[in-house]
């Protein structure tokens, strides 16, 4: 997933989030928090698809490899997801250990906007379980204003420097081009 749980924390307290995530049984389930990340990343997405790509923006949180190729940009987790350290690659690296400053930099590469948005959805998605009128005021108005805020985006309202669609961007289809020939004239 994009989000750690510990991303949460900067507007949820721990003990909170655990008790909202708890299963029939009490116990917290980070699989519940998951399914519903996983959902409000659908939802921020439709908002971002057609201007940016998203692919690149909502990367999963992964852990090095270091069979894989990283380019500038690309992040990794040194470690387990939850708690390694991100870094953020600074040129093209194989096999280059994340410590290495030549290649890395310790950095989390995650647009910090598009965490905070996501968080704000995801945590409404959350608390939907519970009864309407127990959602926290806060919760639904910091929903509301992410909505708000990605709808300006979609309109073109506000620009991102985030990755935008280009050509290489792989697309879910061909795009349909039309065109005429040039109007006539005719004198007889």
């Amino acid at each position: 997933m994009f989000l750690r749980k510990s991303d949460y924390f900067s507007q949820i307290q721990e003990d909170n989030l655990d008790t909202v995530i708890e299963d029939i049984t009490g116990t917290p389930t980070l699989i519940f928090l998951t399914d519903k990340e996983a959902a409000a990343s659908v939802e921020v997405q439709s908002y971002l698809r057609h201007r940016y790509d998203v692919a690149k923006i909502f990367k999963p949180l992964l852990s090095y490899d270091n069979a894989v190729t990283y380019q500038p940009g690309e992040w990794v987790v040194d470690g387990p997801v939850e708690t390694g350290i991100i870094y953020t690659a600074t040129v093209e690296t194989l096999g280059n250990l994340p410590t290495d400053t030549n290649f890395w930099k310790a950095e989390d590469g995650r647009n910090p906007l598009m965490k905070t948005y996501l968080i704000d959805v995801t945590l409404y998605h959350v608390h939907s379980r519970i009864s309407p009128r127990n959602i926290k005021a806060l919760v639904m108005s910091r929903r509301d204003e992410a909505v708000k805020w990605l709808k300006m985006v979609s309109k073109g309202d506000i620009s991102l420097d985030l990755p935008e669609i280009t050509e290489e961007t792989p697309s879910g289809g061909d795009r349909i081009t039309w065109d005429s020939q040039e109007k006539r004239i005719n004198s007889f």
